[in-house]
């Protein structure tokens, strides 16, 4: 039986190549898209674990002993903080603690060179660290360290990568001050403590991760965290990636099914006949669906054979463009292998059962009906000969609805190939939005901080890290910073007016910014946003102004929102009063503070920068002199820097620029550092892969959908050959034949363009998008115009088999 299903399948050379290729370029195109999304995970994967650990959360000053907790996780490590020490920079310390093995392992911790500490006086420490404590400790050296509860006598036997500025700080801890790490000590010098601190790992799978993590936690009263920054910054995309995987396989087999239902069963009407000889000579139904389960497995496992090496190429390709990085060596994961082969499995029951679909119709067929290759009735077309006298458009009306169910079907799949592209463009350009930032880093000294409400008024609950002025002195002096944006750590710092004061321009920013609230019988005014100036940066802002009458005072920028004039000149020295409470020893201080108005404009606050956009600020601000605000404690540092670069850079110039600002951030444990360009190709990998993916589909789909048309539109010519026959005896031509069918090709896709421009242009419309519909009408041409593309081709090929077939070959009937 084998035997003759294989030479069944050689003596129609041209279907076997047909289906061959078809089944492997469903078979690579599929398993591409899932093989490189898990590669991308992967890739994710590692590099967050590079990043922020691999820990899910931790456990502080819990009272429970890591004997007790690894029944409740999957990986658990030790550390505890002894000590720290006071750096020459303003408010910073390096922390002195130790982490044992499986914590060290949980962390990710990789070595720049040396060893982590095993015995009594040894010590590790960050890299960024190690300057700032003496810039001439080598590896082997001891020196000694005064620390904050005694003194330590230390030899540095390894240098660690800078870990602590990168990893999540909860609130409750002290931002980084005695989080984690910065000196690694060996853990035989920790003494006996009562309360523990573990890094704990819950398994890969982000949510249930996070779930675990959150009910640890719930268990242990809060005292811990999850590991935000690895779940929400590295791993983001982690699990959208495996959504849009499955959703254009999925559009990819629904796409395969029809073109396999199209080329099985135009293939099927002459291998029926076949059957019926088969089943004239004795052959039973079994032994028939025998011979088709043999030729599926010899199509099938031929196609996987040749799938092999493009699945590779496909998948590079897709990684290439989408997420660089990521590893193109072959898949190891046991999930991947078991879904590869399910996958397989029932693609392979799919094929069969599309396969033998017309022989299971058939078998109770009788000989005869096999032998004449009748499996159903076209449709009568008793209305078309009556109502329609052009014998052009009655003919290509015959055409078409000759099956109307395949005519229908092909509409459809080819309006459904055009949309897939369309809608992933869409959703890529309206997610990635418009960016048009100029600033090349983003720097934040803490990504989070925590206060409590007193009398209407913030009070924090820890002081918050700040970037100090010195800082900022030392990037505005780096060698190719153009200019240092810097907002000042002032959230708990609240301006003050009397109810006289108030102009239509405040009254609308409250109203529209905050709450109608006082603190005491003064109107507190929100979401204020404040600009410390010195002489230099007043100058460029304010360049009309004196800047030494201006030191002690403020200046008002106050957009107008509404349109209407405002006499706020009124408030010209005029005095409005600044105030900021703060815990102290378990009681609440206050410091309040009265300020002269300067001066007061009636729109936002504007930077002119030579070389760059003018950088606008639309909050309602207020200028104050550094020296002033220093002196009376509202100002201690900078939350925020944003960086501009001149242009035209060397790489060694960003190397350079990097190797300073990374410096600078490594020393502030909780911090948030982004290189601008990096984020926005980080930021829109995720919707490049929509893109590409939706192109990939869009391409595989489209020659499916052209190829299954073509088979489609050729086999019906084949079913009337004899009508064409006669056509062609009375006087017609062959190219005129080929029209006929080119002309019924273009009705499938102009009948396509219709349906998907109506459904395209009706969901743009009803969306709130960011670039105009107008915008997006190439896209829909350009994926007609490949689609047209293959319909030529399709009709070519169409054309160089009309001219072969004689008109006496035509109007043979076969016995």
């Amino acid at each position: 039986m084998f035997e003759l299903a294989f030479k069944l399948l050689l003596s129609r050379k041209k279907w076997l190549f047909l289906m061959i290729i078809t089944l492997a370029i469903i078979i690579s195109s599929t398993l591409s898209i899932f093989t490189a999304s898990e590669a991308i995970r992967d890739g994710l994967l590692n590099k967050g674990y590079s990043q922020y650990g691999k820990h899910s959360g931790g456990l502080v000053e819990v009272k429970a002993s890591k004997e007790e907790l690894k029944g409740k996780v999957q990986m658990i490590g030790s550390y505890n903080l002894v000590d720290s020490y006071p750096l020459n920079n303003k408010g910073k310390l390096a922390t002195i603690g130790w982490m044992d093995k499986d914590a060290i392992n949980l962390a990710n911790l990789s070595l720049l060179e040396g060893r982590f500490p095993k015995g009594k006086g040894e010590v590790a420490i960050e890299s960024a660290y190690l300057n700032l404590i003496h810039s001439n400790w080598a590896i082997g050296d001891t020196i000694t360290l005064q620390g904050k509860n005694k003194k330590w006598t230390v030899k540095l036997v390894g240098v660690i990568s800078n870990y602590s500025s990168k990893w999540y700080v909860p609130i409750h801890l002290d931002q980084g001050v005695n989080a984690f790490p910065n000196i690694f000590i060996s853990n035989t010098e920790s003494e006996i403590s009562l309360n523990h601190n573990f890094l704990i790992n819950m398994g890969n799978d982000k949510k249930k991760s996070m779930a675990k993590m959150e009910e640890l936690l719930a268990e242990y009263k809060n005292n811990g965290f999850v590991n935000n920054k690895l779940f929400l910054d590295g791993l983001r995309d982690y699990d959208t990636i495996r959504y849009l995987s499955i959703s254009f396989q999925v559009i990819l087999l629904l796409i395969s099914i029809f073109s396999l239902v199209s080329m099985f069963t135009y293939y099927n009407k002459l291998q029926l006949q076949k059957m019926g000889i088969l089943r004239a000579i004795g052959f039973k139904v079994n032994n028939l669906f025998l011979i088709y389960i043999y030729e599926v497995t010899i199509l099938f496992f031929t196609s996987l054979a040749i799938s092999f090496p493009i699945l590779p190429l496909f998948k590079s390709l897709i990684i290439k463009m989408t997420y660089t990085g990521s590893s193109t060596a072959p898949f190891t994961s046991f999930f991947t292998y078991a879904f590869i082969i399910t996958f397989l499995l029932l693609l392979f029951l799919l094929v069969l059962s599309i396969f033998c679909y017309s022989l299971f119709r058939a078998k109770h067929n009788s000989v005869k009906t096999l032998m004449s290759g009748i499996t159903r009735s076209p449709v009568n077309h008793a209305f078309l000969k009556s109502k329609i006298r052009l014998f052009a458009i009655k003919q290509l009306a015959r055409q078409l609805f000759l099956y109307p169910k395949e005519f229908i079907f092909t509409v459809c799949v080819l309006t459904f190939s055009i949309l897939t592209l369309l809608f992933s463009i869409v959703l890529q350009k309206e997610s990635d939005g418009i960016w048009d930032a100029e600033e090349y880093y983003y720097l934040s000294a803490q990504e989070i901080y925590g206060f409590d409400t007193v009398d209407n008024l913030p009070v924090l609950l820890k002081q918050g890290l700040t970037f100090s002025d010195e800082d900022a002195k030392k990037i505005a002096q780096i060698s190719g910073v153009k200019h240092l944006e810097k907002n000042p750590f002032m959230v708990d710092v609240v301006p003050l007016i009397k109810s006289n004061q108030m102009t239509p321009s405040i009254i609308n920013w409250i109203q529209k910014y905050g709450v109608d609230i006082k603190y005491g019988d003064k109107q507190i005014v929100p979401n204020v946003r404040y600009e410390v100036v010195d002489k230099q940066a007043f100058e460029m802002i304010y360049p009309k102004g004196d800047y030494e009458k201006f030191k002690g005072k403020v200046m008002l920028f106050i957009p107008n929102t509404d349109g209407n004039q405002d006499n706020l000149k009124m408030l010209k020295g005029e005095k409005i009063s600044f105030v900021k409470l703060k815990k102290e020893k378990g009681s609440i201080q206050e410091n309040e503070k009265q300020f002269v108005v300067y001066d007061v404009i009636n729109q936002p606050l504007v930077k002119k920068i030579s070389g760059l956009k003018n950088i606008e600020y639309d909050n309602f601000t207020i200028l104050i002199d550094k020296e002033s605000f220093e002196e009376y404690k509202f100002f201690n540092g900078y939350f925020e820097f944003k960086i501009y670069l001149d242009k035209n850079l060397t790489n060694n110039d960003f190397k350079k620029i990097d190797s300073h600002i990374n410096q600078l951030i490594a020393t502030v444990p909780g911090s948030f550092f982004q290189n601008i360009p990096e984020f926005i190709q980080k930021d829109t990998q995720i919707t490049s892969l929509l893109s590409f993916l939706g192109k990939f589909a869009f391409i595989i789909a489209s020659v499916l959908s052209i190829l299954s048309m073509t088979i489609v539109v050729f086999s019906k010519y084949q079913l009337q050959k004899k009508e064409w026959g006669i056509y062609l005896s009375m006087g017609m031509s062959k190219k005129t034949i080929y029209y006929f069918l080119t002309l019924e090709m273009l009705i499938y896709l102009l009948l396509s363009i219709i349906l998907s421009f109506v459904i395209y242009i009706s969901i743009l419309y009803s969306a709130n998008l960011v670039y105009p519909v107008s915008s997006y009408f190439i896209y829909f041409f350009n994926s007609i115009m490949f689609v047209l593309l293959l319909i030529v081709i399709g009709s070519s090929i169409m054309y160089g088999k009309i001219v072969k077939k004689s008109i006496s070959s035509m109007l043979r009937e076969v016995e």
